[in-house]
């Protein structure tokens, strides 16, 4: 009461000390930082004061209440429980781990579902082997090179969708979304128009190059389309529509056996079917993304329910050139990832020694033999990226909690962070990878005479699997240096392992087209070397490489 009391240039009466202390216990109640007189008058309007108020206690206005309550509202505040509230108002919530388990799987589940329908059906969305040759060669090349030119716009796009999702900016969501489809159509004309320019050159039949056309353009507008999915972050509704999809893939293939005899024809009428159901969300959700007039509306939180962030039609328009220039890392390092994975199997096309399918020679055909090895050691990637997805994906949001806690003279724990995080994930990714691994080189003569194969498949299996846990560390790496804006470099590394690829699998297909696979070994292991050089550079300083690009 003194304190009030002889707050101002005169003493107040008992009746206004009292009003005030009842008012700044209120106000530090509810809204314990008021920085500013100003701020002190706007919140005793929310609260329901005015001038009769002020007047009525024996104040001249409003104005001379606030001059009088702002040098004594720290008494009434407990300073530390107002600390902690304002740094856990920063704190930003971090996905749980069976949400993060989920998105990974949501990420994975396309490539694995496509691999267990493949193997255990006999049929998938990239071929059957029961097709003729011919057939399975033109598609396995269209889709392969749909996937090729696809995946630098998905790196690309997926960043700028995500980047303004994150602002709320559905505006240019909207724009993003208008240029991938614009690029989208763009590039599978250029598919088209290559893939049949190659075909006069090579004098493929027009029927062949047709089925060529249409799977490349197919997967590649498949997988633009996704892209909207990825960075709203549907992870489960992806992982239903593939599956519903893989499901009705084999329904219709195997259940209209009488309705349509012909093995081609059923096999594309089935494929068709499910990708129009991989076609429904896509559509569904760029419906909602030009009509809705909020981000919450498509489930993106702001935290603030006073706070709706509403659609602006007329923002200024970002230039495409320079977010294409400032992605262009990414997408190049996107495309070139892709074939460093999946070069081997490329060459393994060309160095086939049966060029005759069906009674037409073809530059390349589809080597089922390699295929088989190889594509089955593709699950030793599969955990592990699910693994590095849970351990990796919350790290900004860990690390800026861990910022919002720590002193300036603390800052040296998030070296110590980023450090620990990088250990735990090439760590606990490579073990679940060598564990694969060495199940599957094991197990790898049951697993051929399961799927059908033959030695040289058992041979390519395994060499493949020890490469695949190689290629599981440089994507440990790929992902941190990423974190830590080193994407030129990976670029280059990547662009040095397709180089050393492609020569090395020249050289060695002298020997038989299974000693290919000791080019992806050999591939592999130089980008995660390599990468792990850039890595141990940049764990020197991690914290000081976070701040210079996220503070």
């Amino acid at each position: 009461m003194d304190l009030l009391a002889g707050a101002g240039s005169d003493a107040l009466p008992r009746r206004s000390a009292l009003f005030l202390e009842r008012t700044a216990r209120s106000i530090s109640e509810v809204q314990p930082s008021l920085d500013t007189i100003p701020e002190v008058i706007i919140f005793l309007e929310v609260l329901g004061y005015n001038n009769r108020t002020a007047v009525e206690n024996g104040f001249r206005d409003l104005f001379d209440v606030a001059t009088h309550l702002y040098p004594i509202l720290d008494h009434y505040v407990d300073r530390s429980e107002t600390m902690a509230h304002q740094q856990q108002s920063m704190f930003i919530p971090v996905p749980s781990l069976g949400s993060r388990v989920a998105r990974g799987v949501g990420l994975v589940f396309p490539w694995v579902g496509s691999l267990a329908v493949l193997f255990f059906f006999g049929v998938s969305l990239w071929l059957v082997y029961g097709l003729p040759l011919s057939i399975t060669t033109s598609l396995i090349v269209g889709l392969f090179f749909g996937l090729l030119v696809s995946e630098g716009p998905v790196q690309l796009f997926q960043r700028i969708f995500s980047f303004y999702y994150e602002q709320y900016n559905l505006s240019e969501v909207r724009r993003a979304m208008a240029r991938s489809a614009l690029l989208g159509a763009g590039l599978a004309a250029l598919v088209d128009a290559l893939i049949y320019m190659v075909s006069l050159v090579a004098h493929i039949p027009f029927d062949l190059a047709f089925l060529s056309m249409v799977a490349g353009t197919t997967i590649l507008l498949h997988r633009m389309s996704y892209v909207i999915l990825y960075s709203l972050k549907k992870f489960a509704e992806v992982v239903a529509s593939y599956a519903i999809a893989l499901a009705t893939l084999v329904f219709v293939y195997t259940w209209t056996y009488n309705l349509i005899p012909l093995t081609v024809t059923r096999y594309l009428v089935s494929l068709s079917s499910a990708v129009l159901v991989l076609s429904i969300l896509p559509i569904y959700y760029a419906y909602r993304v030009i009509t809705v007039r909020t981000a919450e509306s498509l489930g993106r939180k702001s935290g603030n329910p006073l706070n709706a962030m509403v659609a602006n039609k007329h923002t200024i328009m970002s230039n495409f050139s320079v977010q294409f220039w400032e992605g262009l890392p990414y997408y190049l390092f996107g495309m070139l990832f892709f074939a460093l994975l999946f070069g081997d199997r490329v060459l393994s096309w060309f160095f086939n020694p049966n060029h005759l399918a069906n009674g037409i020679r073809l530059p390349l055909v589809f080597n089922a033999t390699y295929h088989l090895g190889a594509d089955i050691a593709l699950l030793v990637i599969f955990p592990a990226a699910v693994a590095q997805f849970v351990i990796m994906s919350p790290i900004a949001e860990q690390l800026s909690n861990l910022v919002t806690r720590k002193k300036v003279w603390e800052m040296k724990s998030v070296d110590g962070f980023l450090r620990y995080r990088y250990g735990l994930t090439v760590s606990v990714s490579a073990g679940i990878a060598a564990a694969v691994a060495f199940t599957l080189i094991i197990l790898s003569h049951h697993v051929e005479a399961i799927v059908g194969g033959s030695a040289k498949s058992v041979f390519v299996l395994q060499i493949a699997s020890i490469a695949d846990v190689f290629m599981v560390i440089f994507m440990a790496n790929c992902l941190f240096l990423i974190f830590m804006n080193k994407i030129k470099a990976l670029a280059g590394i990547t662009a040095g392992g397709v180089a050393i690829l492609a020569e090395a699998g020249f050289i060695l297909s002298r020997y038989g087209f299974q000693d290919i696979v000791f080019a992806y070994l050999l591939a592999t292991a130089v980008c995660m070397a390599i990468s792990y050089q850039f890595v141990v550079w940049a764990l020197d300083r991690p914290g000081s490489l976070f701040f210079s690009r996220y503070i």
